[in-house]
């Protein structure tokens, strides 16, 4: 059972420092013993790694209670955020780190040692990649982020061996060390990490180790809103409150300052991208032609001569592609001419040419008298073919009637 394995680990780590002085940062409490790491050390270095505050030497784990209690520091038997949960396991107690709990979840740092993120992203594609556990281990050394262990809330107290929750959330301003029975007073925080950084509008992953960030948004996002959180209560931070965002890149710092001044400052390059798909030139060869970017269709006419053309442009916008920018050759009459503009955004506008080729003069006046020849000759041979016709009728009529009278 993990928490028997926690018990043997317990026993016999924490000493009773009455002749240790304590020293502003100075950790009090022995890193090793014969059973491994002392949780008493491993506690008090992930409250001041984490929050940025240096506790007293408080003796043995099962003593931290009743010191931090007459110390002026808030107990009690709720599991909160930024804690410390204190055991009376064995003769010595034991201790460990509460960073957080959701919901029935704790998440504990715990000197049996922290657990792994499997869910982060980088790790999570290293592990997918690899062919054996060898890899898996090389991706979890170089990937693996060590974060609180996730435990039911109830697992820690049903056995009934808790004694309580020391609160880190209100500290008092002077802290007794009972080893001296001197009053010390606590070190200022120098913890200028962000807990949570977000975006509205915008997702992204925050990484409390990575302080600089470039986002790509489409063209429609043009504004958006940083929240953020600081790890120590006593920090503050600058550059939150809503960005109206430029086409292009926008940079936006979110500057931490901790308790002790240490400033830290978070850089978010937001990309927007361009929606810009006008033509800026355009320019046809041997023609006379006026661009105007909010029109996009135009007829053009062109002498008969002219049987070919070349366009050329170029867009408003530096980042956008052009396609129909050539040499086309022309036939007579229609000839439908189009050109392409695609913004950054994917945003598309199409400009149309029809470019009307004049029929050749020459070729037309020879067929217009070729016409006039081919009707004058269908006119005529209609009239020869009507009068023969009628010569036809009218013997053929004058020969009935010779035939009638002679009988």
């Amino acid at each position: 059972m993990k928490k028997k394995s926690l018990i043997i680990l317990g026993i016999g780590i924490a000493f009773l420092f009455t002749t240790l002085k304590v020293e502003a940062a100075t950790n009090p409490y022995k890193p090793q013993s014969s059973f491994g790491v002392n949780c008493t050390w491993y506690a008090w270095d992930q409250v001041y790694n984490k929050l940025g505050i240096a506790l007293p030497g408080w003796g043995n784990a099962n003593t931290w209670l009743d010191y931090a209690k007459k110390a002026g520091f808030e107990v009690g038997m709720t599991p909160r955020n930024k804690s410390i949960a204190v055991w009376k396991w064995s003769s010595y107690g034991h201790v460990a780190y509460v960073e957080r709990t959701t919901g029935d979840k704790i998440y504990i740092w715990d000197s049996a040692g922290p657990c792994i993120d499997y869910e982060d992203p980088e790790l999570k594609t290293c592990i997918a990649n690899g062919v054996s556990e060898e890899t898996d281990r090389a991706c979890v050394e170089k990937y693996g982020k060590k974060v609180g262990c996730e435990y039911p809330a109830t697992y820690w107290s049903e056995p009934g061996d808790l004694i309580g929750y020391i609160y880190l959330d209100k500290i008092p301003t002077q802290v007794t060390n009972p080893s001296s029975n001197k009053n010390t007073t606590p070190k200022k925080s120098n913890n200028a990490n962000l807990e949570t950084l977000t975006l509205t509008n915008i997702d992204f992953l925050f990484s409390k180790e990575k302080d600089k960030y470039e986002i790509v948004v489409e063209n429609e996002i043009d504004k958006t809103t940083v929240n953020a959180a600081s790890q120590h209560k006593a920090a503050k931070i600058e550059g939150l409150g809503e960005y109206n965002l430029n086409i292009g890149v926008n940079t936006l710092n979110i500057v931490v300052t901790a308790e002790d001044g240490t400033k830290k400052t978070y850089t978010i390059e937001i990309k927007r991208k361009d929606n810009n798909a006008y033509l800026k030139e355009l320019t046809i060869w041997n023609v006379d032609f006026v661009l105007d970017k909010e029109i996009l269709e135009y007829e053009v006419n062109v002498p008969n001569e002219v049987n070919s053309i070349k366009i050329e442009g170029l867009a408003e916008s530096g980042l956008a592609k052009i396609e129909g920018l050539k040499e086309y050759e022309l036939q007579e009459g229609i000839n439908t001419i189009q050109i392409k503009i695609t913004a950054e955004d994917d945003t598309e506008k199409v400009y149309t040419i029809n470019i009307n080729r004049e029929a050749n003069q020459k070729k037309s006046e020879h067929t217009k008298k070729e016409n006039h020849f081919l009707i004058y000759s269908l006119i005529g041979g209609g009239i020869i073919f009507i009068t023969v016709g009628c010569v036809f009728i009218l013997r053929i009529r004058k020969r009935n009637k010779s035939k009638k009278i002679k009988k």
